[in-house]
This record gives structure tokens, C-alpha cells and sequence, in this order.
């Protein structure tokens, strides 16, 4: 993503000046692929200069809970093209093998999306969202351009 601007972007939203309740303006649209959908973002009046896949922790809303909304926007709002998928054994409140597909195919759809730059996306998880995101990185390898893993994890051998 990289540039200045897009770094005081972050800092401005990300804040704890700022308004919680407030986010910035984006496009926000929900894309379906194989059994199951994701919440994309992109930045409302230019290209995205990066991408990234966002993948929200054990809890039964997933990208449609509105803290996950707000930190997707203002990935956008930097110059993103996020997708944040639902993944449906976490919105049942399960670990099964179904999470691994749901995240295999949202990297895909990502990956496929015109309007991603040419650059490798990212992957980004939140909690235990570490599990998938680490899982997707390992099965899409060097299509990947980094991952960074947020916090899910009790014991991180058991993990990874």
C-alpha cells in the first residue's frame, strides 16, 4: 500500500482522537462465490493501490459485525480493495473444514477482482481468524504478499 498519505489516512481513522462511530466513505458491495460471500470495499474516488484479504475472527456476524465494517472501511479509505468473508463455520460458532474452503475461495475471488492492482494481496486476520488466513497463505504460497496476524491465539504451536 505504502505512501504517506495513505499512512496519515490510517492514523486519522485509526486513532484514539477519532469518533468510533464514525468511518469513512467508501464503496461497499457484497460479492457471492462459492458457498458463501464477502463484504468488498474500495476506495469511493480512486483505484485501489493494494489489496487485501480480511479475515474477522470467531464470531457469528464475521465482516458484518460493525467494528469489522469500520476497520475494513478505513483499510479502503487507505487505498485498499478489501475483501472480508463470511465464513460460515465461524458464523455458526464451529471450527470445521468448511472455514478453510470459505477463505480458500475468497482469496481467489480477490485475486480474480479487475480492479485489483497487479501487486500480490495481502492477508490480514483478526483474532482467531489467524487459523484460516495462515492456512490460505500456506495453501496460495508466493501469490501471497504478506500476512499479518492479529492477536487469536492461546497457544500458537496448536495454532499454526
Amino acid at each position: 500500500m505504502g505512501g504517506l498519505r495513505a499512512r496519515l489516512r490510517l492514523a486519522r481513522w485509526l486513532g484514539p482522537w477519532m469518533d468510533q462511530s464514525r468511518s469513512p466513505r467508501v464503496i461497499r458491495e457484497r460479492r457471492d462465490f462459492g458457498e458463501t460471500y464477502a463484504q468488498v470495499y474500495h476506495p469511493a474516488r480512486r483505484a485501489p493501490r493494494g489489496a487485501m484479504l480480511l479475515i474477522s475472527g470467531f464470531h457469528y456476524e464475521g465482516p458484518d459485525d460493525p467494528r469489522m465494517i469500520r476497520f475494513a472501511s478505513v483499510l479502503a479509505h487507505a487505498g485498499l480493495l478489501v475483501y472480508a468473508p463470511s465464513l460460515r463455520s465461524f458464523r455458526r460458532l464451529r471450527l470445521e473444514r468448511d472455514v478453510m474452503s470459505d477463505a480458500f475461495d475468497a482469496f481467489e475471488a480477490l485475486r480474480a477482482d479487475p480492479r485489483r492492482p497487479a501487486m500480490k494481496p495481502g492477508i490480514l486476520s483478526v483474532s482467531f481468524g489467524c487459523l484460516p488466513a495462515l492456512r490460505t497463505a500456506a495453501r496460495f504460497g508466493d501469490e501471497v504478499g504478506g500476512v499479518l496476524t492479529f492477536g487469536g491465539f492461546a497457544d500458537w504451536a496448536e495454532t499454526a
